[in-house]
């Protein structure tokens, strides 16, 4: 185990893990506010929002609000995936962080035991 923990890559696996980390916080993050502007500019979004009754008076109107509803189902699941990478970014990071000081405090202790003298 002493000779993995040496090696320079483990160390840098973990760094790797929080790098991608980071970059899947800032995706998901950037990605869940890119999604709610759009969510505000939804007319279905809006409609309900208001608690307005539409009553559409052609085939063309009841088809655009279907078609408003259907882009709001799937801003609403985009919005929902972008926590989700959010969420697995935080935890590669904590994974990262966790791995390096891990790998740190091991290296301590073994440069600080005494080597017995034969």
């Amino acid at each position: 185990m002493q000779k993995l923990l040496d090696q320079e890559w483990f160390r840098s696996l973990f760094l790797a893990l929080m790098i991608i980390g980071i970059l899947l916080l800032a995706f998901g993050v950037i990605r869940y506010f890119t999604l709610s502007y759009q969510m505000g500019q939804n007319l279905a979004f809006q409609i309900q929002a208001q608690s307005q009754n539409v009553d559409p008076q052609t085939m063309a109107e009841a088809q655009g609000l279907m078609a408003s509803n259907e882009a709001l189902r799937q801003i609403e699941a985009g919005r929902s995936q972008s926590v989700i990478f959010s969420g697995a970014g935080l935890v590669l990071i904590a994974v990262g962080w966790l791995g390096r000081d891990w790998v740190q405090s091991k290296r301590r202790k073994t440069a600080k035991a005494p080597t017995s003298a034969s």
